[in-house]
């Protein structure tokens, strides 16, 4: 559990190549799609792992497809535009989020197991060893 939580931070520090907001596994990668008036290049992201497409647009990127959507990031962004720190901040949303739900289960164990030592040596069946 702990695990996933480190793995999770390190996802949102991520400094290489933007990490998918859909899928939040694959790596966006830019690609030309032809040129707008025949001069400007029609840039686009898309991730290798759940086929998400973004159309990138001076600093911003609109999220157009996906394949499979498991955070339901496409239903909830589908044809937004957003700011590429924008859609950082949904990965980090749910990444954050699930961390506190992780947070609170090894919180709820490390009670558990507290009241229960407790529990064994006021009951004499555990003693403690100095």
């Amino acid at each position: 559990m702990q695990e996933k939580v480190y793995k999770n931070n390190a996802l949102i520090r991520t400094s290489e190549s933007p990490l998918c907001p859909v899928c939040q596994e694959g790596y966006l990668t830019i690609s030309e799609r032809g040129k707008i008036f025949g001069m400007i290049a029609d840039k686009w992201f898309s991730c290798g792992n759940c086929r998400a497409e973004f159309d990138k647009k001076l600093g911003k990127a609109q999220l157009v497809s996906a394949e499979v959507d498991p955070y339901g990031v496409f239903k909830k962004f589908s044809n937004q535009t957003l700011t590429m720190d924008e859609w950082k901040k949904v990965i980090s949303g749910r990444i954050n989020a699930e961390n506190y739900d992780h947070e609170e289960e090894i919180s709820r164990l490390k009670t558990t197991i507290s009241d229960y030592l407790q529990q064994q040596i006021v009951a004499n069946k555990f003693q403690v060893l100095i």
